[in-house]
């Protein structure tokens, strides 16, 4: 008997993992859509859950897909927790699996919670059998047990080449900061082979015998540059307008212009000479102390950033060497054998 139980239920499915060891690390991942069926003769049994609405389910068929050591893979850890649980529901709500068959699977396997019937539905297989890691998804159609057992397949090889390039991606981004690191370790040992040799030729030139003396005069030197301009502004506005008087005719009464002129002109000449050679002083002189307390600060801090730098690259270093041995231990995932076995689905015994 089979009963619909909605139109706003979460797609899920139904499975049953059989633990075992097999697989090599050196396979390669089968193409996507190559997944080989064949019906199986041996019948697999469907036990009555105790839950009066998921005992109204009866599976007719049950798609039996063998998994290499793949970790890509939805299955059952030891502890019980499903692995990549939900991130496979997700992806098999894409498929065009039957609205009977979405319902069905979220009553036996809920995206969310523990299942109603899961110890029912994992089974514990024997490793001494040798057998290797199979899951099993229960469907309402022979056509859903293929459409399942495809999207297992499928969301497997999406999720390795995934992880590939997302370790690929962060091997580069190290790569990159690496050489940014020692682009800025080259810069900071020349800065501390230069620095050194000008902080000692700069105390020769000044009258600061540390940093906070050097800082002390910077605003006197502030307010002197200022002046400075001012002074120079108005003395070159002055030089710009006796220019223009000269091409004015003078009123009647006055004698020619140009002697007395020529005196002002002279006269701020000399004046804008002096000022502007203030300026230039105070200027020289607030550099020298920006640039003295500037060396200082350099010497103190340069080899603390060396040695975070050095560390840095250690690090870096190390999460590609991480990222590397993750690489080399991804194992593809592969279909042991490379067919899946559909199998007819009975009821268990007492039932």
């Amino acid at each position: 008997m089979r009963t619909a139980l909605g139109k706003h239920l979460l797609p899920v499915l139904v499975l049953s993992v059989l633990g075992g060891r097999i697989g090599l690390a050196g396979e390669a991942p089968s193409d996507a859509n190559s997944l080989t069926f064949e019906m199986s003769t041996e019948e697999l049994a469907w036990n009555r859950s105790v839950d009066a609405d998921a005992d109204k389910w009866r599976p007719e068929y049950a798609a039996v897909v063998p998994m290499n050591e793949s970790r890509c893979y939805m299955f059952r850890l030891v502890t019980g927790r499903v692995e990549n649980r939900d991130n496979y529901l997700g992806f098999v709500m894409d498929r065009s699996i039957s609205d009977e068959q979405k319902e069905f699977t979220r009553v036996f396997f809920p995206r969310t919670g523990t299942p109603i019937v899961a110890s029912h539905v994992w089974i514990d297989a024997d490793e001494a059998l040798g057998r290797p890691r199979q899951v099993r998804l229960y469907a309402m159609s022979l056509d859903d047990a293929k459409k399942m057992a495809q999207a297992y397949w499928d969301y497997a090889d999406v999720r390795y080449r995934s992880l590939v390039q997302q370790t690929k991606e962060s091997i580069q981004r190290d790569c990159d900061l690496i050489q940014k690191g020692k682009k800025r370790l080259a810069e900071l040992e020349d800065i501390l082979k230069k620095a050194p040799v000008e902080f000692e030729e700069l105390k020769k030139t000044v009258m600061y015998h540390d940093a906070n003396q050097a800082l002390e005069v910077v605003p006197d030197l502030d307010k002197a540059i200022h002046a400075c301009m001012i002074e120079i502004a108005g003395i070159r506005t002055k030089l710009e307008y006796i220019e223009s008087m000269r091409h004015k005719v003078p009123p009647p009464g006055w004698g020619a212009p140009s002697d007395l002129l020529n005196t002002i002109v002279v006269q701020e000449t000399i004046n804008l000479k002096g000022a502007e050679a203030r300026l230039k002083t105070a200027t020289n002189l607030r550099t020298q102390a920006q640039r003295y307390v500037d060396l200082i600060e350099t010497l103190h801090k340069a080899p603390a950033e060396m040695d975070k730098v050095r560390e840095s690259l250690r690090f870096r270093e190390s999460g590609i060497q991480g990222y590397e041995r993750q690489l080399a231990e991804m194992i593809p995932p592969a279909i042991p054998g490379g067919k899946v076995f559909i199998h007819k689905v009975r009821l268990g015994q007492g039932q």
